[in-house]
């Protein structure tokens, strides 16, 4: 899913595999956690701003989840 349609625009040079979901989760595994707290602490910051209209109930900020679900070992 990572990769899927970037063989057909030609981002490699050379002759590329796609790697198994197991091998990236064998990446993942090597790499640890940090990388993605980082990521995350980065990254991932409230949308909405105090005087945002809609975003707070009696003071607090209103969330919603998705339901996006992923499959990780």
């Amino acid at each position: 899913l990572l990769t899927q349609g970037l063989e057909r625009e030609r981002r490699w040079s050379k002759t590329w595999r796609v790697p198994t979901s197991g091998a990236i989760g064998r990446a993942r595994l090597r790499l640890g956690a940090e990388p993605m707290k980082a990521l995350f602490a980065r990254a991932c910051r409230p949308v909405a701003l105090p005087a945002t209209t809609g975003a707070w109930f009696r003071g607090l900020r209103l969330v919603s989840v998705d339901g996006t679900t992923f499959d990780l070992p």
